[in-house]
């Protein structure tokens, strides 16, 4: 199944309900950082796995993810859709 929120707030609300195996998640978010979420969301749902998206591949934002404990940094000028299937079918043996 696959569920969308349109901000942290709602990311964090469907995260209670859902229990997701994963996330994806923008560095940028409307309403918070999408690090500042990775931090919490971790704190609170140690195994959920989050993948970190942005258009800013920077050493210092890939060393705040691994801070925050985001598990896959993906810059998304660098990706693309195989790439992303490829790291799917690692994280759950598709």
């Amino acid at each position: 199944m696959i569920e969308v929120a349109d901000d942290g707030s709602g990311g964090s609300s469907k995260i209670k309900t859902v229990h997701p195996d994963l996330i994806f998640i923008e560095i940028h978010l409307p309403d918070e950082s999408g690090l500042s979420l990775a931090r919490t969301l971790k704190t609170e749902y140690p195994d959920i796995i989050i993948a970190m998206l942005t258009s800013d591949d920077f050493p210092e934002y890939q060393s705040a993810a691994l801070d925050s404990g985001i598990d896959y940094f993906i810059a998304k000028d660098k990706w693309n859709g195989d790439d992303i299937l490829n790291l799917l079918k690692s994280i759950f043996t598709i």
